[in-house]
């Protein structure tokens, strides 16, 4: 079976006085990514990717399970096919687990041998050394942490009182236990006048330092609400230029950081061409019983024809660009799918639609 397609032209809502723009979504699809949302976080920040935090109450070892039969399709049907699943939300996971959902990972060729350290529940700091110790000990080797400013401002916007000192202080244990460190630091209207004094405040906890990335929210999840928290082409530009180095991460560097009225233009420049694409399945209590006894190969070609489908009913990126763009918008966006995402909601305002947004890489979580 091919999972390689091209979508149908998009459906267009009616209207008389509207020039219809003849283009079509191509996408090829070359990875399966199956999720399953199992433990919550400690606390609800903000600007969450996510959304909402709610489970889909299917334990880990019926989302064990479930890998375990899409690893034996591939293998049998597909080795050339990438996988990959996850959990999301926390890593608040107890130690066996944690080990196993390496090891499926890595079954998977795709290892995950970092922790996220946001949504974790407050420990002591004696409490704190012996969980990542434990963790270290079992093949992990790097932390990931985000800060959204300093002290109250940080602990605001991550919806937790301390958040910003036990984060801080997570951070050092790691460094201390030799497991490299990573930096998320958001660049947003009120974590600006902060930004020198965390990143001094940063050079002082020991450890090997493998990522420092500056950059302001994505239009994911409930940042699409914090529209007047982002930045202009005036504070962009007038950016120093250690943070602008700094500004350099798998999106690209600052210098791809367009304003909307910025995006139109590059849009209108760029030809539209095939888009690689993930397959995606999530698991919840509604489907686990059905994905458990289903043919693996009739479940594929069922999510494909929704997911094309879905790609199907959006408008061009021309289009969308044309009907639904800002001109006047000064806000920068991080990257070309967040500024889609974000002129796929003004037109589905305009245009409600039944599209199932959640197979297609412009859903913006919940």
């Amino acid at each position: 079976m091919s999972l390689r397609a091209q979508a149908a032209a998009p459906m267009n809502p009616p209207s008389e006085n509207r020039k219809a723009i003849a283009m079509r979504r191509k996408i090829v699809i070359d990875e399966i990514s199956i999720m399953n949302k199992v433990d919550a976080c400690a606390h609800s920040c903000k600007y969450c990717l996510t959304g909402s935090n709610k489970l889909s109450r299917v334990g880990y070892d019926r989302f064990s399970a479930a890998i375990e039969r899409f690893i034996s399709w591939r293998d049998t049907h597909r080795p050339d096919l990438k996988m990959i699943c996850s959990t999301l939300y926390s890593a608040e996971i107890d130690l066996e687990t944690q080990s196993k959902f390496m090891k499926l990972r890595e079954r998977l060729q795709r290892p995950a041998r970092y922790l996220l350290m946001g949504g974790l529940r407050m420990r002591s700091e004696a409490e704190m050394r012996d969980w990542l110790t434990q963790r270290r000990d079992i093949g992990v080797d790097a932390v990931i942490v985000s800060f959204a400013g300093m002290d109250a401002v940080h602990d605001h916007w991550n919806g937790r009182k301390g958040d910003f000192a036990f984060l801080a202080s997570a951070l050092k244990i790691a460094g201390e236990l030799g497991m490299n460190l990573s930096e998320r630091l958001f660049l947003v209207r009120s974590t600006l006048p902060h930004l020198e004094a965390l990143i001094d405040h940063l050079d002082t906890i020991p450890g090997k330092v493998v990522d420092r990335t500056v950059v302001p929210f994505l239009y994911r999840g409930r940042a699409v609400h914090l529209e007047d928290e982002r930045i202009t082409e005036d504070i962009r530009d007038s950016l120093p230029e250690h943070l602008k180095q700094l500004a350099s991460w798998v999106l690209g560097t600052w210098r791809d950081w367009l304003s909307e009225r910025e995006w139109i233009k590059a849009v209108r420049q760029q030809e539209e061409q095939p888009r690689t694409v993930r397959l995606p399945i999530q698991l919840d209590h509604s489907n686990i019983d059905r994905i458990e006894t289903i043919n693996i190969e009739d479940l594929i070609v069922e999510m494909e024809e929704r997911t094309m489908a879905a790609y199907a009913s959006i408008p061009s990126i021309s289009e969308l660009c044309e009907r639904d763009a800002d001109p006047t918008n000064r806000r920068i966006y991080t990257n070309r799918d967040d500024i889609e995402r974000k002129w796929l909601d003004h037109h589905l305002a305009k245009f409600p639609s039944s599209l199932e947004r959640q197979l297609t890489y412009l859903a913006v979580g919940g």
